[in-house]
């Protein structure tokens, strides 16, 4: 079975000036010849940065000490752990002037496919499986904590007016229990713990949620979660990594959470994931004949693996009733037979998950025009009908990246390869006259560069679909981040971000950026008119919404770019060093402490550093920043002549 899938997203959130959450989403491999999927946050408490740097310790202790014990028993390792962490928080309670924070540590054992837990305080860690999500911790609040100390009743415990109030965390006592337990139907401390000796065996895509009560504590005005739990479902099922984290986290700043929000994520290998918000609308009848047909797969598959959870007795128990309504769901909808109409309804024939041709050693790719592979260092020039290609150097990366190129575009693949941590990333060189649409697919980073006599500019984006428009006549370059985080970087210290859903129009001739704006309703209608005629152009077209609302902006201090924040895609088994990263004001660089953000009046491009490489933990000086172009007034024109004819959107 493939590696198991690990990444993380985190925002400020739109009420708070301190980033005081952290979370670390990666694979480790232990001494103990353990190899682990590890997800964890920590959620500070102190302000005025405390709270942030205590946090910052617990998760770099918590990974220095998986990355160097021996220890082989998984609870006792996750134990010994959080309680190291304790120790090292409460050794800075002088200088922090008191500071805690919570932790939730959730690790998968790569070999058996088992999932282990730690928690101290009211961070969460969620299972979902079967289109159903089920918390496995519980909050250690005073409701919680007075019951188990048998000093109230859970009635009254519950309607105290302490309840909420947070009764452990890792830094105020020298030693901390440190809570193993799964919590489904038991809320006792003792028969939630018995059940972590033995894991809870996970099956091909369960999904495993880590986050802080950001995401999904009730908000003051609805009573209701900011991300409610049939949303966390639907996003792990259709997303997976970075995706499915930035889109959970996004979900929170709509909703106008008032505190820090993060999430990080282990996933179980699913081949239908990455396909099914691709897959076009069928007719009614297809529709349930398909859903038959999975459904009846599922059923053998879960009779085939029954009684798999785990070799506890009491967990396969308690977790029963996860399989039962999901059971009772599937059987009703398979009992459906469709009321049959009288005129025929033609069948539409679903896209087609696109067939890779044999992999070819060394290749950077491959045309599906021309079954051929490609090279690094091949030249393309898009003829008439265009160009499509396939971004592909290791059979491990998949889906692989797509790229669609307009007439008269001219590219050359400078390199597709994996980093010194195992990441993926590509570079294309672009020339004058290129008009062209890209889904990073599997990749982590794709690097554009756009050269010109007096300097070079690179877009830098992760996780994205990006359209690029080089125009020949006005010497300008249009950058439209559909999805994910893109950015830039040009010759004369020229950095900055841009925002989703956003347009950066940049002059070529001096290198530096003109304005910004919404992307063009026309344009996105124009691609997905383009992509009506590709049958493998799924993921790409599933980017782009006719619409275009302006998305609900994620904060660009939350989340700095570059592969360390977004995710670790690989295995790394170096020794994380514990460092207190003093808060930077104004600027990111990937792999440090998240910034204090200044307001702004105005939405503008946050000026920052991205590397072309994953990053390392360590501060990078920041750079002077360039300056803020202004929103263009008229927020839905075409950015050049050429879209104008191609896509039908205003003039410029």
């Amino acid at each position: 079975m493939a590696n198991l899938i690990t990444d993380k997203f985190y925002d400020i959130g739109g009420f708070r000036e301190i980033y005081e959450d952290r979370t670390e989403a990666k694979r480790i491999q232990t001494p103990g010849g353990l190899t682990l999927s590890v997800a964890v946050v920590a959620d500070g408490v102190g302000g005025e940065n405390k709270g942030e740097r205590a946090a910052q310790l617990a998760v770099d202790t918590v990974l220095q000490h998986l990355h160097t014990s021996s220890q082989s028993d998984i609870p006792t390792l996750l134990a010994e752990a959080v309680q190291h962490a304790n120790q090292e928080v409460f050794r800075i309670q002088r200088a922090t002037e008191g500071a805690s924070t919570t932790l939730a540590l959730a690790v998968v054992d790569e070999k058996d496919k088992k999932l282990y837990i730690a928690n101290v305080g009211d961070s969460r860690i969620y299972l979902c499986r079967n289109q159903k999500v089920t918390q496995l911790t519980i909050d250690h609040t005073f409701a919680t904590v007075m019951v188990w100390q048998q000093r109230l009743s859970e009635e009254a415990a519950r309607t105290h007016s302490r309840a909420e109030v947070l009764m452990r965390a890792l830094g105020p006592k020298e030693s901390v229990p440190v809570d193993l337990g799964f919590y489904v139907g038991t809320t006792d401390f003792d028969e939630a713990n018995e059940r972590a000796r033995d894991g809870l065996e996970l099956k091909q895509g369960d999904s495993i949620l880590v986050c802080s009560d950001g995401l999904v504590k009730k908000s003051p005005q609805t009573g209701k979660p900011f991300v409610e739990p049939e949303k966390i479902a639907h996003t792990l099922r259709f997303k997976e990594g970075l995706k499915a984290a930035r889109e959970l986290v996004s979900f929170a700043l709509g909703n106008n959470t008032d505190d820090n929000v993060s999430a990080a994520i282990i996933q179980m290998p699913d081949p239908m994931r990455p396909w099914r918000a691709r897959a076009p609308l069928i007719g009614a009848g297809t529709a349930i004949v398909v859903l038959a047909l999975l459904l009846t797969f599922v059923v053998r598959s879960l009779a085939q693996t029954r009684g798999t959870l785990g070799a506890s007795q009491s967990t396969a128990q308690a977790l029963a009733q996860i399989q039962t309504d999901t059971a009772a769901q599937q059987a009703t909808i398979a009992a459906y037979t469709a009321t049959p109409t009288l005129t025929p309804t033609p069948t539409i024939t679903p896209t087609p998950t696109p067939t890779l041709p044999p992999f070819v050693q060394g290749q950077a790719g491959y045309n599906p025009s021309t079954g051929q592979a490609f090279a690094e260092g091949d030249d393309f020039q898009a003829g008439d009908n265009g160009l499509v290609l396939f971004i592909q150097h290791d059979q491990a990366v998949n889906p692989p990246g797509f790229l669609y190129a307009l007439p008269n575009s001219r590219l050359i693949v400078n390199q597709a390869a994996n980093d010194e941590n195992g990441t993926p990333f590509f570079k294309l060189d672009l020339f004058q006259g290129s008009h062209l649409f890209l889904e990073s697919g599997a990749y982590r980073l794709l690097v554009l560069t756009l050269s010109v006599a007096t300097g070079r500019l690179e877009i830098m984006a992760q996780g994205t679909c990006l359209g690029l428009d080089y125009a020949t006549v006005e010497n300008q370059a249009a950058i439209s981040c559909y999805e994910g985080q893109c950015s830039y970087e040009a010759s004369g210290d020229q950095n900055g971000n841009i925002e989703t859903g956003q347009q950066l129009i940049f002059d070529m001739s001096t290198l530096s950026p003109v304005s910004i704006q919404p992307i063009s309703p026309e344009e996105a209608k124009g691609w997905l008119k383009v992509f009506d005629s590709q049958t493998d152009s799924g993921a790409a077209a599933a980017c782009l919404n006719p619409n275009i609302p302006t998305p609900t902006p994620v904060s660009q201090n939350g989340q700095p770019s570059g592969p360390a924040q977004g995710g670790s895609g690989g295995e790394n088994t170096a020794t994380p060093t514990i460092t207190f990263t003093p808060t930077p004001t104004n600027t990111t660089s990937p792999g440090t402490t998240p910034p204090t953000p200044t307001p702004t009046p105005t939405k503008t491009l946050t000026p920052t550093k991205t590397p072309t490489k994953t990053p390392t933990k360590t501060s990078t000086p920041s750079k002077t920043p360039s300056p803020t172009p202004t929103p263009s007034p008229t927020p839905t024109i075409c950015p050049t002549d050429y879209l104008h004819q191609v896509f039908g959107c205003p003039k410029p």
